[in-house]
């Protein structure tokens, strides 16, 4: 599995998988108010556990029904760093900001892309 969801949310930084792999509750209900303040809604602790986005087990409610996430497992790609179309008009409607600065990186292990550079002036 990789750590990069479809979108580029990196799960070993993310406090949901955090949270789960952890068996944490505390830092579950840190993300459930973090979500609450960003976007007003509550969300049950329930629905929040998740084991990765493109792996068995649980998902986040809404990342489960992910429209980036269903798109990627139709066309077999891991994240859509990895798909020729991207950046497309799913991404560009979706609202987010695909994505973390990892999906150069990402599409550049299988293109001419540049690959971005670190702090240290090394590619990532």
């Amino acid at each position: 599995m990789s750590t990069f969801s479809p979108c580029g949310i990196n799960c070993h930084e993310c406090e949901a998988y955090i949270a789960t792999q952890n068996n944490d509750l505390e830092i579950l209900k840190k993300h459930q108010q973090n979500l609450k303040e960003q976007f007003g809604k509550e969300i049950p602790i329930a629905e929040l556990y998740c084991d990765g986005c493109m792996a068995d087990g649980r998902k986040i409610g809404f990342c489960a029904q992910c429209a980036i996430r269903i798109c990627c497992i139709n066309k077999g790609y891991e994240n859509c760093a990895s798909c020729p179309d991207f950046p497309c008009s799913m991404v560009h409607s979706s609202g987010l900001r695909i994505l973390c600065p990892k999906q150069i990186c990402c599409r550049s292990a299988n293109s001419d892309l540049p690959r971005p550079l670190n702090s240290k002036g090394k590619p990532h």
